[in-house]
């Protein structure tokens, strides 16, 4: 935030449908994780990644870290991590240009084994990140065991172009943690100057949000940023 300048990015998933035109994921994910095709969707999404930032790195393109979501369904079993250190040495991907992104949700039912997965996956060398921080019951109790690096501070907080007071004071006490934890934090949702204003006043020091962009097909992020 404080110096305007694109820090990274997030992969997002949209289906052109043949016949029915663009499908937005609240539209499709629920029913993937329903019946699993998810799985298949977050490896697919993960893999073209890969070889987005493989080809931008073959080209001496400008990269920046790509952060990818993966949905709860995969820590059923402990594949994960295997799949995706498989893949980047494969492409030749250096780990600090991918973020793991978990909802906060898939630690609602935490029975332990989520933090020997995520150990794992901190140990082949990815960037974990907590996405949607604060819509959920288990936030705190998760950031003192789980070994996140980074939070993603649920866009919900920005519902509204101008905060409350106590907003306001949630929030910046949310960024003192992080900082005082040493994690990165960033803050989604961001639509109007005014909220980045007030984020660059606590010391939040990443947003993402319509103000700065807004979601587009791979091809004209390269062509905008790299």
């Amino acid at each position: 935030i404080a110096t305007n300048k694109i820090c990274g990015a997030e992969a997002l998933v949209r289906w052109n449908r043949s016949g029915f035109g663009l499908v937005y994921p609240n539209d499709f994910i629920p029913i993937f994780e329903e019946n699993g095709f998810i799985v298949d969707i977050d490896y697919y999404v993960f893999e073209q990644v890969c070889i987005h930032i493989r080809k931008l790195l073959d080209l001496e393109k400008n990269v920046v870290p790509i952060s990818v979501n993966f949905s709860r369904i995969h820590f059923k079993n402990g594949i994960l991590p295997s799949r995706l250190k498989s893949c980047v040495n494969h492409y030749d991907i250096p780990t600090s240009l991918i973020e793991i992104e978990i909802t906060e949700s898939a630690f609602v039912d935490d029975d332990g084994y989520l933090l020997t997965i995520l150990n794992e996956m901190h140990n082949n060398g990815f960037k974990l990140s907590m996405d949607d921080f604060g819509s959920g019951l288990s936030s705190l109790n998760s950031l003192r065991k789980l070994p996140f690096d980074v939070l993603k501070l649920d866009k919900d907080f920005f519902q509204t172009s101008s905060a409350t007071k106590r907003e306001r004071v949630v929030i910046a006490n949310i960024v003192k943690m992080a900082n005082e934890l040493n994690m990165g934090i960033v803050s989604e949702g961001i639509e109007t100057r005014e909220q980045a204003d007030f984020l660059k006043e606590i010391n939040c020091p990443v947003a993402q949000g319509y103000l700065f962009a807004k979601p587009m097909p791979a091809k004209e992020f390269e062509n905008r940023y790299c």
